[in-house]
């Protein structure tokens, strides 16, 4: 069954990148969203097998939601060219679904944390984000009225990969303590796919934002990267 899926969501994904390189269509709508669906499907399977061990139930009931917000996220922008006059709702809408899952995955790292809080971590990925955005000119994208959005956004995109590496360089979070026989853990899983999503979402802030704009090796290129950290992510509730 786990190579039946496998095959199925690589078929949709080869498709998918393909048909979208040719710029928006519905159709291109349609096998995006079902790469989403597939991916929480994985959630949805990460959660059952997590459900039996109360310490990991939220932490698989907050990643399913933070799947499920990316897949939302993913239909918002996916129909903002599509949508006559929807454009810039659908594309703050993005932003938001985007946000909001990047929040559910920082929780649920996070959790059972404690205190003190890891200002160092936060401090660091702030100051980050607020020179990506004062830099911008510099970096040649123009973010306009969006730079606090850009700002937040890229403050929530940094703190996934940030945390997942200060979680298994500390040993904090209860998933830490949990290795397979392999040695991977599911924080090292998470800090990794949080490293896709910083590399495919700077690609795409250079198609919406820079001079790269709506360029279709760009395009699949930010594919690669994004399905590759929600796949991981997806996958790595069976790493505890």
């Amino acid at each position: 069954m786990g190579v039946v899926f496998a095959v199925v969501v690589a078929v949709l994904l080869l498709a998918n990148m393909t048909v979208r390189a040719r710029g928006a269509s519905w159709l291109a709508v349609g096998l995006k969203t079902a790469c989403g669906v597939c991916f929480c499907v994985l959630g949805v399977a990460g959660l059952i097998h997590v459900w039996g061990d109360i310490r990991f139930r939220e932490l698989g009931v907050l990643i399913l939601v933070g799947l499920v917000l990316g897949l939302l996220g993913d239909l918002s922008l996916a129909l903002k060219d599509l949508v006559k006059g929807g454009y810039d709702a659908l594309f703050l809408a993005g932003f938001g679904f985007f946000a909001l899952g990047h929040l559910a995955y920082i929780v649920a790292l996070g959790r059972g944390w404690g205190t003190p809080i890891p200002w160092v971590p936060i401090l660091i990925c702030a100051a980050l984000a607020a020179a990506y955005v004062l830099f911008s000119k510099q970096l040649k994208l123009d973010f306009g009225k969006m730079a606090p959005v850009v700002g937040v956004y890229s403050f929530l995109v940094l703190m996934l990969p940030a945390m997942g590496f200060f979680t298994v360089a500390t040993g904090v979070g209860p998933s830490q303590a949990l290795r397979t026989t392999g040695g991977v853990s599911q924080p090292e899983i998470i800090a990794a796919a949080g490293l896709c999503f910083l590399v495919s979402d700077l690609i795409l802030a250079w198609t919406y934002f820079g001079p790269g704009k709506n360029k279709g090796w760009e395009h699949v290129l930010c594919y690669v990267f994004y399905y590759a950290a929600q796949f991981g992510i997806a996958a790595s509730l069976f790493w505890v």
